[in-house]
This record gives structure tokens, sequence and C-alpha cells, in this order.
């Protein structure tokens, strides 16, 4: 087989033909908690350094760097850090030695004041299609940092590389009077990440119409629409079919008891975003949950081991609401640091 032939950035000419994804998996918020723990803000020491304009150039040269697997053609700073899945890694190693090109699906974000930049982005590695999240930082218009979580076909069944379309709600800019500070934004990501073992989802401001897409799978607000006739009713769990806040009331999420760390990367008030990379903990020693009519239920199987999800999640927020969610999470063995502190 042949690699896909990268053609100039942003198109992709394919040459190999790719398998479906098989995208089965629970349907579960994948996104733990830590009482009251606030967000760290990233520093803002690049403050004007480098506008949006020039953090998009950044992140594309980067990108082309990446696929062509030439990491010195990245304008690496000295002494700069890259990490894949949680390990720190030279550049030159894992994935810049498996990549083929980029896909069709980019959800990007920016943030100039942090000097960060970041994306969403499907990718085909070794003609296997994967899906990652990216963050970079620049320090003196130079790459200093490249944190990649990338969750593979071979890993997991939770995921979906195909079909998937930029939303246009994550470019869509949100009108002034609707708007809410950087300190906000942060504030509003925290209470999401609290909320989650508390089997509540009052203490966070949701928008009705809420989405969230993990790896690639709707897993919250799934409409459910009338099969055609003579076919079958949607796939979608119980699950998927709740509303943001109605998951957090089902008491779905207790199982993840802490968010420990968390780092908000890229904040952009213009377009209502916050992205973070935070890392749910799961000490798999709650086994049941209690339903909201008091009755329990058992946990999913997956869900009663010890294990730690690093996860990449933005959050739209329009008027001080939550209105979508993405994110890419791998699974670690528990107890799995960071390399970023």
């Amino acid at each position: 087989m042949t690699k896909p032939v990268e053609a100039p950035f942003g198109r992709m000419v394919p040459v190999r033909a790719l398998a479906s994804v098989v995208a089965i998996g629970m349907a579960f918020a994948a996104a733990p908690v830590f009482a009251a723990v606030p967000v760290p803000v990233a520093a803002q020491a690049n403050a004007a350094a480098c506008d949006e304009a020039c953090l998009r150039a950044a992140l594309d040269r980067f990108m082309i760097a990446f696929a062509a697997r030439k990491p010195g053609d990245a304008l690496l700073a000295a002494g700069a850090r890259y990490s894949e899945n949680g390990v720190e890694l030279p550049f030159g190693q894992g994935l810049w030695r498996t990549i083929d090109s980029f896909g069709s699906y980019r959800n990007s974000f920016y943030d100039a004041r942090a000097g960060q930049a970041g994306l969403f982005a499907t990718i085909v590695e070794n003609g296997v299609p994967q899906l990652l999240a990216l963050r970079v930082k620049l320090v003196n218009g130079r790459i200093a940092e490249a944190e990649v979580l990338i969750q593979r076909r071979q890993a997991s069944r939770f995921l979906n590389t195909q079909g998937l379309t930029l939303k246009p709600v994550w470019a869509e800019i949100v009108p002034p009077e609707k708007r809410v500070s950087r300190d906000r934004l942060a504030e509003i990501a925290n209470a999401y990440l609290s909320a989650l073992s508390t089997g509540s989802g009052k203490a966070v401001p949701f928008a009705d119409d809420c989405e969230r897409h993990e790896n690639g799978i709707q897993t919250a607000g799934v409409r459910r629409t009338p099969p055609p006739a003579g076919g079958t009713p949607s796939g979608a769990s119980e699950i998927q079919l709740m509303r943001c806040a109605q998951q957090f009331d089902s008491g779905s999420t207790v199982y993840i008891q802490s968010v420990d760390p968390r780092r908000v990367a890229v904040i952009d008030e213009a377009r209502g975003l916050v992205f973070g990379i935070f890392y749910f903990q799961h000490p798999g020693d709650i086994v049941t949950i209690r339903n909201p009519d008091g009755t329990t239920r058992a946990m999913p199987e997956a869900a009663i081991r010890p294990f730690t999800v690093p996860a990449a999640e933005m959050f739209k927020v329009v008027d001080g609401k939550i209105v979508a969610i993405e994110a890419v999470a791998v699974t670690v063995p528990y107890g799995s640091p960071s390399p970023w502190k």
C-alpha cells in the first residue's frame, strides 16, 4: 500500500482506500471532577507578541511539518517540548514517525493573549484514520510546546472519524452583549468539571439545546427522528438522547471522582471558546448509580476499574451558557501524571 499524497496544505490527495470506522462505544459523559479547584488560566507572557493571524500561520506551518514528518521545519524554539497521550517524547518520535496526512475535519482555535493555539482534526496514520487534539504554545514566534492527544482505532472502539463536519457554531462570533469575560469562561469550564461527580447539573449553566461530541461521537443531545417506513429506530442510547444537564442529573457521571490536573490553555472571548486539557480520575470503586427516583442500577463494566482519562475539551459559551462541547479523550493507566505541570 502507498501512503496518501500530501498536496499543498489544506488539500489531500487520497491514494489509500480507507476502511470504515466502527463507532460503537459507551455513551457516557467522559468528563470528570474535582471539588472547587480553580481552573488555572494560561500565563499571558506572550501578550501582543503574536495575533490570531500569526498564530494561524504558525499552526499551519507546524501541521505541514508534522504531516511531512519533518520536525526541523516546524520552527521550534530552543528547548521545545513535545508530549503524546501524556508521555513526553523527543520531536521526531511517536506520531512524527507514523503520520501520513491531516484529514478534512479541522476545528481550530487561537488565543493571542496566551500565545497558544490548537485544533481537533482527523488524520491518517499508516493508512488508518484517527482523531487527535493538538495544542501549541509560541514564545517569540517559535513553537515552545506541542501537546497531542490521539485516539486510535486500534486502541478503542469509542471513536468515529467518518462524516465529521465542522459545525458553524464553533466559528461564529458571539454578539458583544452575549459575551462573557475570560475569567467567567474559565469559571464555566470549572463548574462543568466540578459538577460531574455530584449527580446534579444545577451548578452548570447549560443551554437547553447543549450538544456534546467526544471522539467524533455525539454523546449528549442526540435528537431521535422517526425511522423511515419499514426502518428501525435510531441506535442512540438513552444516555445519548439526554440533554447535557439531564445526564448529570441521572447520576451517570459520578464514577468520575476527580479532575486533576486541570489546565485551561485557550480562551477566545469573541467566539465564546474555552479549551483545556484535563485529567479525569476514575478510581473504579463506584459500582452502582443512584437514579433520580431513588432506585439504583449497576455501573457499566467498563467503569468499574481504575483508569485515568486525559481529555482535550472545548466549550462554546453564548450568553453565559454552554451550547456545545467537543472532546478527544484517551485512556491511560490510573494515576498517570501529566508532563505539563
